[in-house]
């Protein structure tokens, strides 16, 4: 399978293990696959992966800052579950109010 530019798989869900995938790695029907992409070309991967683009379920964004913010804000309405990591626990909660 093809992945559009700009998408890496990090890693697949087979059963009870979490494959980091070389090279020699496939997927077998029925795993799950964790890909980062760029905003840009998720939606084709969805489609590439699933024959058809659907909402996101889960982001997560690492670092609660300004831009995360703004990130998380502009995905609400297309994502189920953002998730911040933030290790200051003061503007974590704050962000987890909003």
């Amino acid at each position: 399978m093809r992945l559009p530019k700009g998408s890496l798989v990090l890693a697949f869900l087979s059963e009870d293990r979490l494959i980091v995938p070389t090279g020699a790695d496939r997927a077998e029907p029925g795993d799950d696959a964790l890909i980062l992409g760029t905003s840009e070309v998720i939606d084709d991967v969805e489609r590439v992966v699933s024959g058809h683009a659907r909402r996101v379920g889960h982001v997560v964004l690492a670092g609660g800052g300004k831009t995360a913010e703004a990130v998380a804000e502009g995905l609400a309405p297309q994502v189920a579950t953002i998730r911040i990591i933030e290790r200051d626990r003061v503007r974590a909660e704050d962000l987890a109010a909003r």
